[in-house]
This record gives C-alpha cells, structure tokens and sequence, in this order.
C-alpha cells in the first residue's frame, strides 16, 4: 500500500533529515514524552510538579527539562521564586496525537 506523502515527494536536504533525526532522538526517551504530553495537557508546571505527575526525581526531571529547553520545544518563565515550564514547539501537539493515535488505547 502507498502512502500519499504530505509535500507533493519533495525530499529534504541531508541538514534537514540530520536536523530531524537529532529532534526525535531527543524525544526518545520515555520521561521526555511524558513531560511534553504533561506540559501541553497542563502547561505552566514547576519542576516538582512535573517530576511527582510523571514519577520521576526533581534531580533527573531537571536534566530533562534542561535538554527539552536546548532543543527549543520547551521554554522555562521564572514566577517570583518559581519557574514554569510550557510547550513553545509548534509541532509537538500533532507529535503527540501520533503517538496517542499509533499506541493509545484503542490500539491495545
């Protein structure tokens, strides 16, 4: 079967198709997924927040957070003594409905 491509069979650049493998492999990684889905679901979280929803140690949801921040798909604001991270990505939602539509629940 064929799937109909998107971009009428323009293929990227090699930079792009780096760029692109770089980003997934960013966001492969299960915490990483969890906290995105968390973040868009319920943005403006603080770092506790986040490390208890996704059960996972402020230390390491941290250094999740900071590399989710490198990559651009996450932006942190300080609030007075806290910072709240959200989504800044625009891609990620459509990322994320992928996933839920491919292992979601009616795919058990």
């Amino acid at each position: 079967m064929l799937i109909e491509h998107a971009y009428n069979n323009n293929m990227l650049t090699n930079q792009q198709y780096e760029d692109a493998a770089n980003c997934l492999k960013m966001l492969a990684q299960p915490f990483r997924l969890k906290i995105v889905d968390l973040l868009l679901e319920q943005p403006n979280l603080t770092v506790n927040e986040i490390a208890e929803a996704i059960e996972c140690s402020q230390s390491l949801t941290s250094e999740h957070l900071k590399l989710l921040r490198l990559c651009n798909f996450l932006k942190a604001e300080k609030n007075g003594r806290s910072i709240h991270y959200q989504v800044i990505e625009e891609h990620l939602p459509s990322f994320i409905a992928c996933i839920y539509k491919k292992f979601g629940e009616a795919n058990d």
